[in-house]
């Protein structure tokens, strides 16, 4: 779920392009634009993991997740 460079509707690798609709542009620093999951359905799509990490892996420490 990490920032992507235009054009959006490409998608990488084997994720699934889900679409500009649940996107939002931001400028990097270099001046190119990026697309980002919007920061409420990506908090709610972590929340969620977590939770059935806890279910079904909890002795498996979660270290990064983007």
């Amino acid at each position: 779920m990490a920032a992507r460079s235009q054009p959006f509707h490409q998608p990488q690798g084997r994720r699934p392009d889900l679409g500009t609709a649940i996107q939002e542009t931001k400028q990097s620093q270099f001046g190119d634009i990026n697309a980002w999951y919007q920061h409420q359905l990506k908090a709610q799509w972590v929340r969620e993991f977590k939770e059935l990490q806890q279910e079904v892996i909890p002795w498996c420490e979660i270290r990064y997740i983007f």
